[in-house]
C-alpha cells in the first residue's frame, strides 16, 4: 500500500502483502490462499488503474478493453476462491467514484454534444457527475471499462455475500488529489479500511468515502462504520 495508507494500517494490524511487483501472482490461488490463512480480512486493491492507465503499458503492450475484465474482475474471482480456501470471512474491496459519472465512448462513436474531458487509447472519457453524490446516485449508461469492472465486481461480491462472505466496498476516488470535487486523503482512506475491517457488518455493503469538503454524501459510512 502506497503513501501513508500502509504505515497507518500497519500501526493497527499485521499486514501480509501480495504484490505483482514482488513477483506474486493474484491468479496463483493456492499460494494466495496460503498467504491469507489465519488473516482477519483481505483488503483487495489489486488491478489496473483508471483511465490514466491507458497511457501505460501492460507487460510491454498497450492496455486493452479485455484486460480490465481479465485482470480486475478475474482477479477478484481468484481472490474470492483464495479466501474460501483460507477460511477468511471478510473482503474489503477498494472501488471507485468513477462508477457515478465517468462515461466512456469509443473514439468513433462520441456524441456531438459531449465535451471531451480526456482522450485515451481506449476512447474518450467524459465527466458527468450528478451532485451531491450519494450511494443511490444513478450510474451512466456508458462506463469506461475500469468503472464497469468496479460495478461488476461489486455485484459479484454481493452475490458471494449471500453464501456467507462479508464484503464491504469502499468507493474512493482521487487519493490525495488536488481536485475539490472528490478527493480523499490517505489518512481517511486508511481510516475507512480500518473501520471496515473492525465493523460488525454482515453480508454486502457499499460506502462512499471522501473528505468532508467534497460534494459527496458519506452519511451511510458515518452511520454504519463510524467514519
Amino acid at each position: 500500500m502506497a503513501g501513508e495508507i500502509g504505515p497507518y494500517l500497519a500501526s493497527a494490524f499485521i499486514i501480509i502483502g501480495w504484490d505483482k511487483k514482488d513477483g506474486q501472482d493474484i491468479f496463483a490461488i493456492d499460494d494466495l490462499a496460503e498467504a491469507m490463512r489465519g488473516c482477519l480480512a483481505v483488503v483487495h486493491l489489486a488491478g489496473l488503474r483508471g483511465p490514466d492507465c491507458d497511457t501505460e503499458d501492460l507487460d510491454g503492450r498497450p492496455v486493452k478493453h479485455s484486460d480490465y475484465h481479465r485482470i480486475n474482475y478475474g482477479g477478484t474471482e481468484a481472490v474470492i476462491k483464495a479466501t474460501k480456501k483460507a477460511g477468511v470471512k471478510r473482503i474489503i474491496f477498494i472501488s471507485s467514484g468513477a462508477v457515478y459519472g465517468t462515461k466512456y465512448f469509443p473514439k468513433d462513436n462520441l456524441p456531438a454534444d459531449k465535451e471531451v474531458a480526456m482522450e485515451t487509447r481506449l476512447g474518450y472519457i467524459v465527466q458527468e457527475f450528478e451532485t451531491p453524490i450519494s450511494d443511490s446516485s444513478p450510474y451512466p449508461d456508458h462506463l469506461h471499462p475500469y468503472a464497469q469492472c468496479k460495478l461488476d465486481t461489486e455485484k459479484l461480491l454481493e452475490k458471494e455475500a449471500k453464501n456467507g462472505l462479508s464484503a464491504i466496498s469502499l468507493r474512493i476516488n482521487g487519493i490525495d488529489a488536488s481536485s475539490g470535487f472528490w478527493s480523499t486523503s490517505s489518512q481517511n482512506v486508511a481510516r475507512a479500511i480500518e473501520l471496515a475491517i473492525k465493523s460488525n457488518i454482515k453480508g454486502f455493503e457499499r460506502f462512499n468515502i471522501a473528505d468532508k469538503h467534497c460534494r459527496v454524501n458519506v452519511s451511510r459510512a458515518v452511520e454504519m462504520l463510524g467514519y
